[in-house]
């Protein structure tokens, strides 16, 4: 099971070693910071173990005042506060396992029992808990997601967030056969789904608009006459403006059956308003329409 957070992975954890299923959390750097924790509390002070959480409150108190005065500092405020509900997790743990086996709870015993949990050794043939961060370069053939604050909602700024999908990218990439989330899906991931797909309305094409070639052939023809000799036949082109889109598009067809030129004039030949144009022509001059082709 992978999560960003350490808290819920460390209580489920704890649930399954209370039912006597194998557990690990992978991660000895996460156990020596929460015993680096622990160390800072009862430092200077004699702190029994059952006073320890009211220890462990005023201390996150005081940290959360230190912490507020920096601006922007939420995502800090958000991990040292995922620390604190760790430790509370083990020291509820810790205190039932205490009071099941009859043997008096202390400090020392308490960070005994961090130290034990917290292990990368062994690690086959168990249920393996690990953070986004400690699951990097790691794949399993079946991965459970806790896409808890994946990706974390106060990240603000471009670079936090840039983080975020690139924890989220880890977390979705360490599985080799399934996937599975428990809970709600991330807030920027959908999933396909056994629904229709969606009817795309095809974009209505605009026709380009077509010239007649007369013209621009006739002055050619006039002047050919006019200088003596057989009046050459030319080939008649148009020059038809498109968007850039539209362009690509026509480029692309070139070399097919008819070229661009032979989809062009099929298009313009099946429109409607082609067919009124030509027998309105018809009606009043022999002119004719090309469109890039040659007659």
């Amino acid at each position: 099971m992978i999560g960003r957070c350490t808290a819920p992975l460390v209580s489920l954890c704890l649930k399954l070693l209370q039912q006597g299923k194998r557990a690990k959390v992978r991660g000895r750097d996460i156990g020596a910071g929460i015993l680096d924790l622990i160390e800072r509390l009862t430092r200077s002070k004699h702190v029994h173990f059952a006073a320890f959480l009211e220890f462990l409150d005023v201390y996150r108190d005081a940290q959360l005042e230190l912490l507020g005065d920096t601006p922007d500092n939420e995502m800090a405020i958000d991990a040292f506060l995922d620390k604190v509900e760790t430790v509370a997790a083990f020291y509820q743990a810790y205190r039932d396992e205490m009071i099941r086996t009859e043997i008096p709870a202390t400090i020392e015993g308490f960070a005994s029992y961090i130290t034990d949990f917290f292990s990368d050794d062994d690690e086959r043939q168990c249920i393996l808990f690990s953070t986004i961060h400690k699951a990097k370069g790691l794949e399993f053939d079946v991965v459970y997601a806790l896409s808890e604050k994946v990706p974390h909602p106060l990240a603000k700024n471009a670079w936090q967030y840039e983080q975020e999908l690139n924890a989220e990218y880890v977390l979705l990439t360490r599985a080799r056969k399934a996937l599975y989330f428990l809970g709600q899906l991330m807030s920027n991931l959908n999933l396909p789904t056994d629904a229709p797909a969606p009817i795309i309305e095809p974009r209505a094409t605009e026709l380009p608009t077509v010239v007649t070639a007369e013209e621009m052939v006739a002055p050619m023809q006039e002047e050919e006459k006019r200088l003596g000799g057989r009046p050459r036949k030319h080939k008649e082109r148009l020059q038809i403006k498109v968007s850039s889109d539209v362009a690509a598009y026509l480029r692309s067809l070139k070399g097919g059956d008819n070229g661009y030129s032979g989809y062009l004039e099929s298009l313009i030949q099946s429109d409607p308003r082609f067919a009124a144009f030509t027998e309105q022509a018809l009606t009043t001059s022999p002119l004719s329409c090309v469109c890039n082709s040659t007659r």
